[in-house]
């Protein structure tokens, strides 16, 4: 009632699914990118150069406990990607940062930018940064990558503490 197949015929189906890449055991680590949409393009382009990093400022606001921040803004050629890089932060502490309209030294910032003027004060209109430190940690980094670039209007990122204080802050690069 049962035929024997033949073992040649068992291994058929592995190699037409190591031919397409799934091997179904792939662990390897995934980048987490929020809001990046597929390429439209086949060929890979090489990865460009993030622009150079803008430091940091701590501004007066900063409470006496966080006077060691330091750290930088690295903001991607194409204005899809910007990643804040922090030191000296308190331990076991959640901040948050925001993209402002203005620049650091024009109002520390001014208001969050909103991609839509007129629409929420929240994400994906606005862009936020949690950043965490566990007991014992002093840094934090946090990326934050979407389809369309940075408007133009984008000029600066600004960390607040738990509180909401503004205590740090670093220009943009202008877009060129």
């Amino acid at each position: 009632m049962f035929r024997r197949v033949p073992p040649l015929l068992l291994l058929i189906p592995l190699a037409l699914v190591s031919a397409c890449g799934g091997s179904g055991t792939d662990t390897a680590p995934r980048a987490a990118v929020t809001g990046l949409s597929p390429s439209s393009s086949a060929t890979a382009s090489p990865p460009e150069e993030p622009s150079a990093p803008s430091a940091l400022r701590l501004l007066d606001s900063a409470p006496a406990g966080e006077r060691a921040l330091s750290g930088q803004v690295l903001l991607s050629p194409d204005r899809t990607s910007i990643t804040l890089d922090l030191v000296g932060l308190q331990s076991a502490a959640t901040y948050m940062a925001h993209v402002h309209e203005q620049t650091c030294a024009d109002g520390v910032g001014g208001p969050h930018l909103k991609l839509d003027p007129a629409g929420s004060s929240k994400p994906p209109n606005e862009i936020h940064f949690m950043l965490h430190t566990a007991a014992g940690e002093t840094k934090a980094a946090a990326t934050e990558t979407r389809t369309q670039p940075l408007p133009d209007r984008a000029r600066s990122a600004v960390v607040h503490d738990a509180a909401g204080t503004k205590i740090a802050c670093a220009d943009l690069p202008s877009p060129s």
